[in-house]
């Protein structure tokens, strides 16, 4: 099989008939053997019994979260590639051409992105607008190298095997952070088409939550990128203590009529020398560490 569409859902009667119909408008069109997957993630509407009825394939993954949801599909999902999308009706599974192009000139991870491709009046909210998505697709591309304009776009395509191969574990929305941080550390071709955001067909409040959800994001991107959260933290450290240690090593400094460096200065410099070369020593090793696993597993699973 060619390609799977694989949409994770959670109680979603309202739109989930409206995505896979999308869906089947494109499959229909691509003359190549295909499914729809819906992974339902413990639903307690007519979820289900409405992917079913409109000829979809669905499995249940009782873990909660939007990763594990997510892990299940790949796994269980029968194609070579599969595309997968929000089941909110935000995206247009009917235009998933660009994918398809992308996958014919060997990719291995094909991105939306939305602010590129457009984002209707109230689709996305304010701060996710200009704040979070911003900010951690900018975190993305500095800690991991990657050209990436939107790093957290629901609408994404990826070869099945080279994705398996990351071994992927978190369970909540991070999962998507994780997908792009691992295959950028291991080199994989990664690219971006425009795709446009829709506002939420819902009648409720959307699952995601700004601000845990965000810091787990966050985190997770530091916890991957031990030069930016040690290394380069730890030498900026040494670099002041140093200039503090230098300034005032012989006595008091003055800087001007108000401002003085004084003993208590070259203390401030000695406690930054000492814990910034630890920070540092530290960022060395757990890089090597990582690094040294991440070949290990690789070899192993190659």
């Amino acid at each position: 099989m060619y390609l799977s569409i694989l949409i994770p859902c959670l109680n979603e009667e309202k739109t989930i008939s409206y995505c896979i119909n999308k869906a089947k408008k494109f499959l229909s069109k691509l003359k190549k053997k295909s499914e729809i997957l819906i992974v339902d993630n413990g639903s307690t509407d007519k979820t289900i019994i409405i992917a079913k009825t409109n000829g979809a394939r669905v499995i249940v993954e009782n873990n909660k979260g939007y990763g594990s949801a997510l892990k299940t599909g790949i796994k269980n999902a029968r194609g070579k590639y599969i595309i997968m999308g929000d089941a909110d009706g935000s995206y247009d599974f009917s235009n998933l051409n660009p994918f398809i192009e992308k996958f014919e000139q060997n990719f291995d991870v094909v991105c939306g992105n939305r602010f590129k491709g457009g984002i209707e009046k109230k689709a996305m909210p304010f701060l996710h607008k200009y704040l979070g998505n911003p900010v951690l697709s900018f975190l993305g591309r500095l800690f991991f190298s990657l050209n990436l304009g939107d790093f957290h776009c629901g609408l994404r395509g990826f070869k099945k095997s080279k994705i398996l191969s990351l071994d992927l574990q978190t369970t909540g929305m991070e999962f998507a952070s994780e997908m792009l941080a691992k295959s950028g550390l291991q080199n994989l071709r990664i690219c971006e088409v425009n795709v446009k955001l829709y506002r939420d067909r819902r009648d409720r409040k959307p699952h995601l939550k700004t601000w845990s959800d965000g810091w787990r994001h966050l985190t997770f991107l530091f916890f991957h990128a031990p030069k930016w959260l040690f290394l380069i933290p730890g030498l900026l450290l040494v670099f002041i203590g140093l200039i503090l240690y230098f300034l005032t090593i012989k006595g008091t400094f003055i800087l001007n009529d108000e401002i003085n460096l004084d003993i208590f200065s070259l203390y401030a410099g000695c406690i930054m020398v000492l814990i910034g070369s630890q920070l540092s020593i530290f960022g060395i090793f757990t890089k090597l560490l990582y690094k040294k696993n991440y070949q290990i597993f690789y070899k192993t699973n190659s």
